[in-house]
């Protein structure tokens, strides 16, 4: 008798900008929540782990620069309370960030970028209960952004190869199997980004994601109290 054997296909993980939660994506393109690449190649992967790093390292310097300036000049004690926990939250998310991105070659930013400066100057120019209700709404707006990225790049399939591990050559001397210079060829070196460096990344953000809901529902409170 003839026996049938169904074959399993294996699925090929596609991460969306927008869970189900989230809706679909928005984001410009190149952004961390675009979306996965469906082959979830190695240069592909690396380039997204990069991407997101950038971008939390400069949202969290930019959350935290925002927070000391709402800390001083928000009318608020709620609105000041919140601002001294960004001030907080976010330089502790940048030192937990930081191996990763010194492992992907990633400089940490020292100032905010354009973006964010010209919020920082919208914002100084405000007083009082304005400045309240623009702070409260630029923070609700901002963890919307931050918690889509995060929650992207922790729905990450694990699909990358181990570190390389290094090895004899049979000439005595040691090195990594692939590598350039040893017994492969440049196309044969290993993917720089390693699994090591996915699982950190892809842990990190799934950790965050769930202090940036935090963060946002208290901002969504804060709009809605500020706003009555």
């Amino acid at each position: 008798m003839k026996v049938t054997v169904p074959i399993v296909t294996s699925c090929v993980f596609t991460v969306l900008l927008g869970t189900a939660a989230w809706g679909q994506n928005t984001g410009p393109v190149g952004s961390p929540s675009t979306g996965r690449n469906a082959t979830n190649d190695p240069g592909s992967m690396k380039a997204e782990q990069e991407t997101f790093v950038k971008t939390m390292l400069m949202k969290n310097l930019a959350e935290a620069e925002l927070g000391k300036l709402a800390a001083s000049r928000a009318a608020s004690p709620e609105i000041k309370s919140y601002a001294q926990m960004m001030v907080t939250d976010h330089t502790k998310a940048n030192e937990e960030l930081r191996p990763i991105a010194r492992a992907l070659g990633i400089q940490e930013p020292t100032q905010v970028d354009d973006k964010h400066r010209k919020e920082s100057d919208r914002l100084s120019r405000l007083q009082g209960a304005e400045f309240d209700r623009e702070y409260a709404k630029l923070m609700a707006d901002a963890h919307r952004e931050a918690l889509r990225d995060a929650r992207a790049m922790a729905a990450a399939p694990m699909t990358l190869a181990p570190s390389p591990v290094a090895r004899d050559n049979g000439n005595g001397s040691s090195g990594t199997s692939g590598a350039v210079g040893t017994s492969g060829s440049a196309k044969d070196a290993p993917p720089a980004a390693t699994l090591t460096t996915q699982k950190s990344a892809v842990e990190y953000a799934a950790k965050t994601s769930q202090i940036i809901q935090r963060h946002l529902d208290e901002a969504e409170r804060l709009e809605k109290a500020i706003g009555k």
